[in-house]
């Protein structure tokens, strides 16, 4: 049985990659040895189901090294600056010297016939060499290329393989790295939940779901509901996340008197629920790089209507079938389809419906197939 070594950034807090990842494991574990591997510490509860016959291994390395974007921005919101200037020395420190100590732990884990699987790019830097390493990369061809992305994949060795999670994104690494066609595969995320066909009608409740984070753009999601509810007043807003943007949240929703259509909530584990009481997913991201919430909504009968985030949108929305795309970040335009939605009850139920069929090519078994074809190949 080929053993693979999964390496994951944490287990406490809930996260798309980790949610993914953890996911894809599960599915393998019938014909594989997986081994998850996290970077953090050990929880004291983990919020991802895990299948008891993956074995799970901690490196211990501190959450200031592996959330440095989060941890950084709540040092500025705080206005620590001496604290913030002191934690980018140690980041950089860290990064530069001291992860090779964790790179040899987990290469003292692994064998030479094992496969390593890495999911984000502080697992990248921890890969070791002289294991076999796949790279599945959870972000889109522009973060790929920005600067940033490229300064930190320097300190990284070469994958033997990338895998990324849309077409689009592979089709465009390859065009501008020709020395990659050979070594790139791409396979969509899957969707967490069973199908589920409902097209009731659901009180003009909308939700957004998202890390209150600068990437998924909250604040311009309210910026929308302020201009919605010039249209009607007959509509909630429900918002589920955390991040370092909540308390903005919270004073723009009471400076625009938005208190009664908009409701900023914290995480919910039970996310499943408050999307089945949704009519419309609103998104109004920066970036992603796969967007799977749209098609998680759509597998419970609720379309999307998203501001454009990236080449790769179009692969995952189809206007007129499971949503909408709004260009140019053009909340005026995204308000106002939301509102022609709320009241064609008509259209919105064939949106649903369509949505609900359209979730179809994404299902677990689809993509558990697919990685398992990948696999047996290597």
């Amino acid at each position: 049985m080929k053993r693979i070594w999964w390496l994951i950034q944490q287990l406490d807090a809930i996260g798309g990659t980790e949610m993914v990842s953890t996911q894809i494991m599960n599915g393998l574990c019938d014909e594989y040895e997986i081994n998850l591997v996290c970077l953090g510490e050990k929880p004291e509860k983990i919020n991802y189901q895990i299948d008891e016959r993956i074995k799970i291994h901690y490196i211990n390395i501190d959450k200031l090294y592996l959330k440095c974007d989060e941890q950084l921005s709540n040092m500025i919101n705080k206005k620590r600056y001496l604290k913030f200037i002191i934690s980018i020395i140690k980041i950089a420190y860290f990064w530069a010297f001291k992860r090779f100590h964790f790179r040899k732990k987990i290469k003292e884990l692994t064998s030479h016939d094992d496969l390593i699987i890495a999911s984000s790019l502080d697992n990248y830097a921890v890969s070791p060499r002289g294991r076999k390493v796949f790279f599945h990369y959870h972000f889109n061809a522009k973060f790929f290329f920005a600067l940033s992305s490229r300064l930190g994949l320097l300190i990284c060795r070469k994958p033997d393989k990338w895998i990324f999670i849309t077409n689009t994104t592979k089709e465009q690494v390859t065009k501008k790295v020709e020395g990659l066609k050979d070594k790139v595969h791409a396979i969509h995320n899957p969707t967490r939940y069973e199908r589920y066909l409902d097209t009731t009608y659901k009180n003009n409740n909308l939700i957004f779901i998202g890390r209150y984070a600068p990437q998924k753009r909250p604040l311009l999601a309210i910026e929308m509901a302020k201009i919605l509810k010039t249209m009607t007043n007959d509509f909630t807003l429900n918002f589920y996340g955390d991040g370092p943007l909540k308390q903005k949240m919270i004073d723009l929703v009471n400076d625009y008197q938005l208190n009664d259509n908009v409701i900023i909530n914290s995480s919910n584990p039970n996310i499943l629920d408050e999307i089945r009481k949704s009519d419309l997913l609103v998104m109004t991201s920066e970036y992603e790089g796969f967007g799977l919430v749209i098609l998680e909504a759509n597998s419970q009968s609720v379309p999307c209507i998203t501001l454009y985030w990236g080449d790769a949108t179009q692969e995952i929305v189809s206007n007129g079938k499971n949503g909408y795309i709004i260009m140019n970040d053009d909340i005026n335009k995204q308000a106002q389809t939301i509102f022609e939605l709320l009241t064609n009850k008509e259209e919105l139920i064939t949106l649903k419906t369509n949505s609900y069929h359209y979730a179809d090519l994404f299902t677990k078994e689809t993509i558990i197939k697919e990685w398992k074809e990948l696999l047996n190949r290597e």
